[in-house]
């Protein structure tokens, strides 16, 4: 078996070994503190939604419930079709209602035709992938107007200048953790990136790299929105109230971190990246800019011929 194939059936054996009732039930409830961590997120994709009503999705990596899927077709999209590598949670999601449609699909060679979907969106799994550029190609394939991307963003790609004395002092006190883990026989800090314990890489994005895509297959235009995030653990089963501490923590620390990226000292954690396929209309692309959107205008290939 080669890497990429233990990769996928590490991450599908992971789902069917952590399966948690309590944990998946909590998938379903939109009044926790991690449905509105995730919804901040989310709500990236409504100026999308609002501009293309009529419009099918396909989400990327959507075994977490479901959420990625009933999130849009909440939103008013009527066809939205749900997939993952494992159906260990899609198929508990569907039975409870939460969804109306999954498939199994292998992000990399996925079974759907050209152009079967108008946006096709992945949301925290492409960092899990072994191959991840091979599935962003695949999901272009599949979608006739554009792909959105909501990951991690690659903080070592444009490190802002305010932010690189913080980085160098973070360097020194990971590479003496790394003397006590090693001594301690505990897996190091890489701080060209992470590995995950169920075995894969994670990759990260960033802008740069999502314009190289586009323009290398001749896309008028990305567009990039960023925002930041904060997990605290028993977020899952924390109502979103006013008086939750957990709640107000959360909220503070996102905060403090948005206040640090505006005066330059951090990078944004989280980037929601689209690669349009054909330009959209100047109302579609003021409704998202509007959602504090920007966009990245990219010149035609000159030797291609009409």
């Amino acid at each position: 078996m080669n890497f990429e194939e233990k990769s996928y059936k590490q991450h599908e054996a992971y789902y069917a070994e952590n399966f948690d009732d309590k944990l998946v039930e909590t998938y379903g409830h939109k009044d926790t503190v991690d449905y509105w961590r995730h919804a901040r997120m989310y709500a990236s994709l409504d100026p999308i939604i609002k501009s293309y009503p009529k419009s099918s999705w396909l989400t990327i990596g959507d075994g977490r419930y479901g959420t990625d899927a009933n999130y849009i077709a909440t939103a008013g999209i009527e066809k939205v079709v749900a997939s993952d590598i494992s159906e260990t949670f899609l198929a508990k999601a569907k039975q409870d209602g939460f969804i109306k449609e999954y498939s199994i699909q292998n992000a990399e060679k996925m079974t759907f035709d050209n152009d079967s979907f108008d946006f096709v969106v992945i949301k925290e799994a492409y960092h899990h992938f072994p191959r991840p550029m091979i599935a962003v190609y695949e999901m272009l394939r599949v979608a006739k107007q554009a792909i959105v991307l909501l990951e991690p963003q690659d903080e070592h790609a444009m490190v802002p200048a305010k932010a690189k004395t913080r980085l160098l002092f973070r360097w020194l006190v990971q590479s003496f953790k790394n003397i006590v883990k090693g001594f301690l026989g505990k897996p190091l800090f890489y701080e060209h990136g992470q590995y995950e314990p169920v075995g894969n890489y994670v990759y990260t994005i960033s802008k740069r790299e999502i314009e190289k895509i586009a323009l290398g297959l001749n896309y008028p235009m990305v567009a990039f929105r960023e925002l930041n995030d904060f997990y605290e653990k028993g977020v899952e089963f924390e109502k979103a109230s006013p008086d939750s501490a957990l709640f107000n923590k959360v909220k503070n620390e996102i905060a403090k971190i948005d206040e640090e990226c505006k005066k330059g000292t951090l990078t944004y954690q989280m980037l929601v990246a689209v690669i349009f396929k054909e330009a959209i209309s100047p109302e579609a692309r003021k409704t998202m800019e509007q959602a504090g959107y920007t966009f990245s205008d990219l010149p035609r290939n000159p030797y291609l011929k009409p």
